[in-house]
């Protein structure tokens, strides 16, 4: 797959949703073997003067 089709693809809310379901999924799986998930909270923002390395 190009990149820049994968970067739309990511970028996407198929993909969100996608990858939300698989982390759900995951989750249940821990707490069903009795492990409790451990969760970080972040700030989400974008910052304008990022720019990649």
């Amino acid at each position: 797959m190009p990149a820049d089709k994968l970067g739309k693809y990511m970028q996407s809310p198929e993909f969100l949703r996608r990858a939300n379901t698989a982390v759900a999924k995951v989750v249940a799986n821990l707490e069903a073997k009795g492990i409790k998930p451990a969760y970080i909270a972040r700030k989400s923002a974008k910052r304008k003067s990022d720019k990649p390395a």
